[in-house]
């Protein structure tokens, strides 16, 4: 339980902190990196969407696993149009090739 109320890694520096949120939160869509930490381990599209919009689907999948490409049908929709239609293509491939 004391290991469970450390806090993050990327979270102990003031430094970190605004780095993580001007690539991640720059829209205030979560008003802290903690609550977009929540949402993704609750699996929230919103916040799926935007860790694999910044990331792309190989790192966010190493970070929260299969379900980032399982569930891409369902959380596309939080994409930006430019992003969405590049990632629809990787998603395609991926199917086709069948790596998911």
């Amino acid at each position: 339980m004391d290991e469970l109320s450390l806090p993050l890694p990327c979270l102990e520096s003031p430094e970190q902190r605004a780095a993580l949120g001007a690539g991640l939160l720059w829209d205030r869509l979560y008003p802290d990196a903690g609550l977009f930490a929540a949402a993704l381990v609750r699996g929230e599209g919103r916040a799926v969407a935007r860790l694999v919009e910044v990331y792309g689907f190989f790192l966010s999948a190493r970070m929260l696993g299969r379900a980032v490409w399982d569930r891409f049908p369902q959380y596309k929709k939080y994409l930006p149009p430019v992003r969405r239609r590049q990632l629809e293509e990787l998603w395609a491939t991926a199917t086709r090739l069948g790596w998911i």
